[in-house]
C-alpha cells in the first residue's frame, strides 16, 4: 500500500507552537501603509475619545449598518457632545456591524492598548479618558515602536509633520502633481 509523502514527516519537537510565538513576538516590521492623522493634532480634536477608533474604516461598517453619513461626521466634530451621548448615536449601528473586521479590530485595540474589553455604556467614558491621556504623551513611540515594534512606518498621506524622518517615511502621490 503506497503512504502519502506527508505520512513521513515527523512531528514538530514539543513546544514549537510557543517557539513560533516568541519568535514573531520578536520581530521587528517596517510598516509599509499607513493612513495616519498627525498625533499633534489629535489631543486637540472633538474625537479625541472613543470615536477616533471608528474613524477610519469602521466608520464604513457602521454607516453600512444604516447610520447616515452625516450624522456620523457631524459627530465626530461636535465638542459639545459627551462620550456617552456620541455613544448612543453609535450604539444601535455598532450593535448590528460589531462582527465585521474592521469593528473587531476596534475591540481588538481597545484591550491590547487599553486594557477594556468591550465598547458600550460602561466602557466608552473610561476609554475616551485613557485616549486622552495617551494622546497627551509619547503615544505614537509607545505604539509604533513599543507594541507594534515597527521600525519605521511608511505614511501615505499629504502630511509631512510627524517628526522624525528615522520614523516616518511618506508615499508621494505623482496624480496629485498634473
Amino acid at each position: 500500500m503506497h503512504m502519502p509523502r506527508f505520512a513521513f514527516i515527523p512531528d514538530p519537537e514539543p513546544g514549537y507552537e510557543q517557539r513560533i510565538r516568541e519568535h514573531i513576538q520578536n520581530l521587528r516590521i517596517v510598516d509599509t501603509h499607513e493612513h495616519l492623522m498627525n498625533p499633534a493634532g489629535i489631543a486637540k480634536n472633538a474625537m479625541c475619545d472613543f470615536t477616533l477608533l471608528l474613524h477610519h474604516y469602521a466608520d464604513d461598517d457602521i454607516k453600512s449598518a444604516g447610520m447616515p453619513k452625516t450624522v456620523f461626521d457631524g459627530m465626530l466634530g461636535d465638542t459639545s457632545l459627551t462620550a456617552l451621548q456620541k455613544w448612543n448615536l453609535v450604539k444601535p449601528y455598532w450593535e448590528k456591524s460589531i462582527n465585521t473586521a474592521y469593528n473587531r479590530v476596534v475591540l481588538l485595540t481597545i484591550k491590547e492598548l487599553f486594557g477594556i474589553d468591550k465598547l458600550d455604556e460602561a466602557t466608552v467614558e473610561p476609554l475616551s479618558v485613557k485616549i486622552k491621556e495617551a494622546y497627551n504623551t509619547n503615544w505614537f513611540d509607545y505604539v509604533v515602536e513599543g507594541k507594534c515594534k515597527a521600525d519605521f512606518v511608511i505614511v501615505d498621506g499629504s502630511d509631512r509633520t510627524y517628526g522624525d524622518p528615522a520614523k516616518f517615511r511618506y508615499v508621494q502621490r505623482f496624480y496629485y502633481l498634473s
